[in-house]
């Protein structure tokens, strides 16, 4: 069995999502580095996009009044997002098979 810190396991999870993430957006066609608030809420969520910049997970860059984010580090939060609620899904569904 492999252990490891908590701290441990993050920073993995994050390397991992930022090299899927890069991979994924090469395969795709996307050679753009950075879109606008607009189409990052428009491809991510609007609830999602807030709460990141809220978070202090991402930040964006304003350029002649506009925001843009990098796309390969929102690829990464969207990644990292998916994951935690699957875990929180599974996690619900081992308390409810324990309870019942």
């Amino acid at each position: 069995m492999i252990q490891m810190f908590e701290h441990e396991l993050t920073n993995l999870l994050n390397k991992a999502a930022e090299f899927g993430a890069d991979a994924a957006l090469r395969r795709a066609g996307f050679n753009e580095f950075q879109i606008t608030q607009a189409e990052a809420r428009r491809r991510y969520g609007v609830t999602r996009v807030k709460n990141w910049v809220k978070q202090g997970l991402i930040c964006g860059i304003r350029e002649g009044g506009l925001v843009f984010f990098n796309v390969a580090e929102l690829e990464r939060l969207s990644q990292i997002s998916e994951w935690e609620s699957d875990k929180r899904l599974q996690i619900k569904r081992e308390v409810k098979n324990q309870q019942s």
